[in-house]
């Protein structure tokens, strides 16, 4: 369906949204931004400085085969994970609300066994793979094959944050996934590099992942366990079957267009050039990132306000914020491009180093790109909050395509410049489409005889 099923005409009375947790939605909006915000930036201060990190520790080389193979780790989740994580999110969640225990114990007890045992078949597959490439040199293959070790372990972890999420545990999960686990990362490369005093292979920070996500699927489990209901610890003999899990395709086809859209250009860059290019794209994408965290934190704290302020039918209220959250990412997004812009330089070749130099060109056009993004606000947020997640999902999957088409011809010409231009107009274009649809309905202002 195009059309979402609440239309903005009769589901809610505007007057018992405000009643109902927005009555001052200024302060709402202020400690919301505030809590995101801070959660955000941290961990893009955690990602920046692991890079920094990884950069010094591992070199142009090193880093580029560290980069490659997280990407190609993230794209065999997706055949681990099939979509269920955002299934799991959902059905969780709705399982406490309907007190459906049965459910519920099926979900907690064969989702993780499911996805971990699709992990280790998924690596040992890999693993028998590149058994058969002894042309690999030997650091190169020790971090392939704990990446195959790695894979079950990040998917089990994943999975217990969605379903830690459906408890409501959302900001305690966001801590662990976006704080905890990069955070160990960084501190156990740290500890090794101060320890031997010298520059180590990519197998050792590969290791630390492997540990780090170990470590933060036990946490996540000692929490869920103490927010398991009372009713479902009476539970006696075997769980449901799981036939639950046919309902995860659905999401298995948006997760598949986020997983390629996000790692779409390093793979790219991986197959049809160096490690050392790999490792340079890796930090323009980490620095690049820092321009999208205002857009970020407007997505999760503006998204649940827009879809009562459309189910209310108050568009004109909806309109009016959605204009000022466009504003505000557009200038933070703005000021963080000015940044990078002018220090962008100094800040590679003090905090990266000077191997990293070539890191600068691709920054600044991915970075123009995110300011091309948040120039729009959260536009494709809107249209889902609004009904029109088909057409967000046609102009994502289609903008997805010209990426596609466009990185390989434009990295074999003009290297990784290319390949970040290509990743920058598909993204913008795609945030433009999904604008262009949203005037065109929810934004869309009525004249005057209209309205009357």
């Amino acid at each position: 369906m195009s059309q979402s099923a609440l239309t903005p005409s009769d589901k809610v009375d505007p007057v018992s949204v405000r009643a109902g947790g927005f009555a001052r939605p200024e302060l709402k909006i202020l400690a919301q931004f505030a809590a995101s915000g801070a959660l955000q930036v941290g961990s893009k201060l955690i990602v920046v400085l692991s890079g920094v990190l990884l950069a010094r520790v591992l070199g142009a080389s090193g880093l580029g085969v560290y980069a490659f193979t997280l990407s190609t780790v993230s794209l065999g989740l997706l055949v681990c994970e099939f979509g269920m994580r955002s299934l799991h999110v959902r059905e969780v969640a709705a399982s406490l609300a309907q007190k459906r225990w049965g459910h519920l114990r099926s979900l907690l007890s064969y989702g993780p066994l499911i996805i971990f045992a699709a992990g280790v078949l998924v690596g040992s597959v890999s693993a028998v793979v590149l058994a058969t490439q002894p042309d690999l040199p030997a650091s190169t293959r020790h971090t392939y094959l704990l990446a195959c070790a790695l894979l079950p372990c990040l998917a089990l972890m994943r999975i217990l944050i969605s379903q830690s999420v459906g408890f409501g545990l959302v900001l305690q999960s966001q801590v662990l996934e976006l704080l905890l686990y990069p955070g160990v990362v960084a501190c156990g490369v740290a500890l090794v590099y101060l320890a031997q005093a010298g520059r180590l292979a990519p197998e050792v920070a590969m290791m630390f992942q492997v540990v780090a996500t170990l470590l933060t699927a036990a946490v996540i489990l000692v929490l869920l366990d103490r927010r398991k209901p009372v009713e479902l610890k009476r539970l006696s003999g075997r769980a449901e079957p799981p036939i639950w899990v046919k309902s995860a395709l659905p999401f298995l086809v948006m997760d598949t267009a986020l997983a390629l859209h996000g790692q779409m250009d390093t793979q790219i860059i991986g197959w049809m050039g160096d490690e050392a290019t790999v490792g340079t794209y890796r930090i323009a994408l980490q620095l690049s990132g820092l321009v999208a965290i205002g857009l970020s934190i407007v997505v999760q704290f503006g998204a649940p306000r827009m879809a009562h302020l459309f189910a209310a039918g108050d568009l004109k209220a909806l309109r009016t914020y959605y204009f000022r959250l466009q504003a505000l990412s557009a200038v933070s997004a703005g000021l963080m491009v000015l940044g990078l812009v002018v220090f962008g330089h100094w800040i590679i070749n003090k905090l990266f180093g000077a191997e990293y130099a070539g890191a600068y060109a691709p920054m600044v056009i991915l970075a123009l790109g995110f300011l091309g993004n948040a120039a729009f606000g959260p536009a494709g947020t809107l249209l889902l909050m609004t009904g029109g997640e088909r057409r967000a999902g046609m102009w994502f999957w289609s903008t997805l395509m010209l990426n596609l088409a466009l990185s390989p011809f434009l990295f074999h010409w003009f290297g990784p410049v290319g390949t970040a231009a290509a990743t920058a107009t598909a993204a913008t274009f795609n945030h433009l489409l999904c604008w262009v649809t949203a005037q065109r309905s929810t934004l869309r202002t009525p004249l005057p005889m209209m309205a009357a």
